[in-house]
């Protein structure tokens, strides 16, 4: 892949492994809903079952049918695109594996990585490029993005750059206008530093010009934590930054498309130590030197023993960084989070009277409006953050709906029942405008505001037109009328509240010696549970209890002939362990036979 050779490796090993190198922080890289597993799963797979893929053999061949056999398992249509070469006389065979990801718009991107390798098991060149495009891929077939992406897996990368030469020459002149950038990954694992490039360097200007991806992306990884750098170290004499070389398949397009480049390597070290004036080109991907295309380096072994966990975390790092980066690079700037909700909120808050605040409920006004603030003047660049921004919007409505309710309403009581109406009550709270009362609604199952009371002082509901021995459930809130429009509080917990049953009407008959008859069925409701019936020898004397009755009817017997007793019924619904009671029948008299 670059252009130094092995030998200088071998010549100079001893003298990189004394040099004094400090490893990049992985402590701030974020977590996230497990980026970077599936990639090293498929990479452990590929250095026991696929290494030495060499462009144009059947190990290369069986490398992209299982490419293409995963992309399919993930429910894509996979189209195959096969190309041939020449190298020194022979023809030889390859491939590009390619999907397509519909988006939001037709405009498209191509990710790309090449998946050939030499003569190593090619974990790092490019292993690494390949299973961080494959677990994107993987991520995105369900997901919406603004733009359709082509993920592309490149063959025959390593004899000059021949699968992404052919997928850029086939290309029409249609395809490149619609075409809004390509990224490519090459070698992202064993690398000391984690870096992104793109743009070309105009002579004439002195600039690097259509570098915008890199500089969004740049924006993302420090929102992340992804730890990318530019090459902008002292040593890199030969690109300007943030440019890089042609050594892998972005140098296929960069003259077409604006590009972004992903590359693990190390831009600290002079390619010849005892010459550090003459710079570095990248060549050694780590502080002991070179990895890709050395046969004893290039496998997860070595790289594992060496290193730790450095190449998963880096890997996990470009899988978490690319996510973000097909979600929101764009030509007109980054797709970022809305803040239209937030500022509303905020612009309605900083305009509200406050002088009617309690203490409590200016507190907590304040503080989401603080809040809010903050959140409005961060520059947040991740989509992940609407949700934020969403919640400091909701917390700061809610905090404005409650500039009625500055002490909870306490005291909901039941101030007097009849058979058809219910009275409730309940505590002032002073700095309200007024209360809403609410009612369960059986048929909804909801409550539904059944009256607005625009006083303060009046803290009284007779709910009337009720039918008998019935329950009813009951919440209060108070609200503050501001600028024309209520702000309701929390409401107070359910009130519970049963009519009382029709009163009575009692018939007595005396047919036979000793005895009464009491018929008490008239106007009673069907959901009385009982009733108690009660005797006396005068109508303003004492009575007694005769009878607790589910009956309609009783009979009273052992009484003295001749002579007169007063009756009266009353009936009852039981609610929660206790009785509703009816008020009390008029007194009967009767002179018994």
């Amino acid at each position: 892949m670059k252009k130094k050779l092995v030998a200088i490796l071998i010549a100079v090993t001893m003298l990189f492994s004394i040099f004094a190198y400090t490893p990049l922080a992985f402590a701030q890289e974020k977590e996230s809903d497990s980026y970077g597993e599936y990639a090293y799963s498929v990479l452990q797979y590929i250095d026991k079952n696929l290494n030495e893929r060499r462009a144009g053999t059947d190990k290369e061949k069986e490398m992209a049918d299982y490419l293409k056999a995963q992309l399919e398992s993930f429910g894509y249509e996979v189209e195959v695109q096969p190309f041939t070469y020449t190298r020194k006389g022979e023809t030889y065979n390859s491939q590009n594996i390619i999907v397509t990801k519909k988006g939001n718009s037709s405009k498209e991107v191509i990710v790309g990585a090449h998946y050939d390798s030499i003569g190593t098991h090619g974990v790092d060149d490019n292993g690494s490029g390949t299973v961080v495009n494959l677990e994107t891929a993987k991520r995105f077939v369900n997901k919406e993005t603004p733009y359709t992406v082509k993920f592309v897996f490149f063959g025959a990368e390593e004899v000059g750059l021949k699968g992404s030469k052919a997928y850029s020459d086939a290309m029409t002149d249609e395809e490149v206008d619609n075409t809004l950038y390509m990224l490519n990954m090459d070698s992202i694992l064993a690398g000391t530093y984690r870096y992104i490039y793109s743009g070309n360097y105009n002579d004439e200007t002195g600039k690097v010009e259509n570098a915008w991806p890199v500089y969004q992306a740049m924006q993302l990884s420090n929102a992340l934590g992804t730890g990318m750098r530019y090459n902008d170290t002292e040593l890199n004499l030969d690109y300007p930054t943030p440019s890089t070389g042609n050594w892998s398949d972005h140098a296929s397009f960069r003259n077409k498309l604006p590009y972004l480049y992903f590359e693990a390597v190390n831009w600290e070290l002079p390619d010849d130590p005892d010459h550090p004036e003459e710079g570095s080109s990248g060549s050694y991907e780590t502080e002991i030197g070179e990895v890709m295309h050395v046969p004893d380096r290039d496998n997860l072994d070595f790289i594992e023993s060496t290193w730790g966990t450095r190449g998963k975390d880096t890997i996990t790092a470009y899988c978490t960084l690319l996510d973000s980066v097909i979600c929101q690079l764009s030509p007109d700037g980054l797709i970022t989070p809305q803040k239209d909700d937030l500022k509303a909120a905020i612009e309605k808050a900083e305009k509200m009277d406050k002088d009617s605040f309690s203490a409590q409920a200016y507190k907590e006004f304040e503080e989401a409006l603080k809040e809010a603030k903050e959140v409005e003047n961060t520059e947040y660049v991740l989509l992940k953050d609407q949700n934020t921004i969403d919640k400091a919007a909701e917390k700061l409505n809610k905090a404005m709906q409650n500039v009625g309710y500055y002490e909870k309403i306490e005291g909901l009581s039941l101030k007097e029942k009849t058979a058809t109406s219910l009275e409730i009550s309940w505590d002032k709270v002073n700095n309200a405008s007024g209360y809403k009362v609410y009612k369960y609604n059986t048929k909804t199952k909801k409550y539904a505001l059944l009256a607005t009371i625009h006083n303060n002082k009046k803290t009284t509901y007779k709910d009337d037109k009720l039918i008998s021995a019935t329950n009813y459930y009951y919440k209060v809130a108070a609200y503050k009328e501001v600028d024309g429009k209520d702000y309701v509080g929390p409401t107070t917990k359910s009130l519970k509240a049963t009519t009382k049953p029709l009163q009575p009407v009692v018939k007595l008959s005396s047919t036979s010696k000793g005895k009464v008859k009491l018929t008490y069925t008239t106007k009673v409701s069907k959901k009385t549970d009982g009733y108690k019936i009660y005797m006396s020898t005068s109508k303003n004397g004492v009575y007694k209890l005769l009878k607790d009755t589910e009956k309609t009817t009783y009979n009273k017997t052992g009484l003295k002939s001749k002579k007169g007793y007063y009756f009266k019924v009353r009936a009852y619904r039981a609610v929660d362990g206790k009785n509703v009671y009816s008020s009390y029948s008029t007194a009967k008299y009767i002179k018994v036979k």
